[in-house]
């Protein structure tokens, strides 16, 4: 695997809130809301939260709207990695757009990146509707509370994001307003052995909303043995809306389609390929 991929799959483990929604997006079967759909990696590391970015947006989905109610969460996000003595094989581009919108009785989540794969749900009631790219709307209905996972992926990104370059990179307050601050380095080495060649960023968060966070680096991480020199970029802008319930629209979708049942189809194909060894 090219060095440049090594690294963009661990950037994307830390930081992508929606990369249980792209695992879904390339062709999981599993609808949101069954038993096995949404399944945390148990292996991949916690990053290391700012307490500072924290305390205005949690990273779990449930402190966030405790704290806002309903709203509108829109993170787009842009990664860039290449081996500059290498070729195209040592390059990765992402640039993705997330968007949530929740309110008590429904919710819906929206995912699409430049490389034409999206994933869209929601949950209305006891309902879940999921779209994949190019595909139909199919309904299930809500069995588990698996969507809470994907929530929480995305609440996460802004905080994910800076501590991909903990400690070298922190917020502080703009002269003790704790409702404003910026990105500052503390020349500290990152986790992850990357070197900063250039950061900033700013978290406004005004009585009321909008809340916004940016975030922008320049960084390059060394050549180790083979693997050749990495220079990357990661760009975040996140924008939290607080929003009356009624203003939140989350329509169910007319021409949705039953999700087809799984386990029919796994015992419809185990009874023909019996069949096939009994001859």
């Amino acid at each position: 695997m090219p060095a440049a991929d090594r690294l963009g799959r661990r950037v994307f483990r830390l930081a992508a809130p929606w990369a249980l929604v792209a695992t879904c997006a390339c062709g999981s079967t599993d609808p949101p809301g069954s038993p096995s759909a949404g399944r945390a990696d148990a292996t991949a590391p916690k990053a290391q939260t700012d307490t500072a970015l924290a305390r205005h947006l949690p990273p779990r989905h449930r402190d966030l709207r405790a704290r806002y109610g309903p709203h509108v969460l829109a993170i787009d996000a842009t990664i860039h990695l290449e081996a500059p003595e290498g070729g195209p094989e040592h390059t990765v581009h992402v640039e993705d757009h997330v968007e949530v919108a929740w309110r008590p009785d429904a919710l819906s989540l929206l995912h699409r990146n430049d490389h034409d794969r999206s994933h869209e749900m929601r949950v209305v009631g006891k309902r879940v509707f999921t779209r994949l790219a190019h595909r139909p709307w199919y309904e299930t209905p809500l069995e588990t509370r698996a969507h809470e996972r994907w929530l929480d992926e995305a609440a996460a990104f802004p905080t994910d994001a800076l501590a991909l370059f903990a400690p070298a990179l922190s917020l502080v307050h703009d002269d003790g307003d704790e409702r404003h601050a910026h990105v500052e380095a503390t020349g500290e080495p990152t986790h992850e052995g990357l070197r900063i060649r250039h950061a900033e960023g700013r978290l406004d968060a005004p009585e009321g909303g909008p809340l916004t966070f940016s975030l922008s680096v320049s960084f390059e991480r060394p050549a180790e043995g083979a693997e050749p020199r990495l220079e990357g970029r990661l760009a975040v802008e996140a924008t939290l809306t607080p929003r009356p319930a009624e203003a939140i629209a989350v329509a169910i979708p007319q021409d949705a389609r039953p999700f087809p049942d799984k386990r029919r189809l796994d015992q419809d194909r185990a009874f023909l390929l019996d069949g096939l060894a009994a001859h």
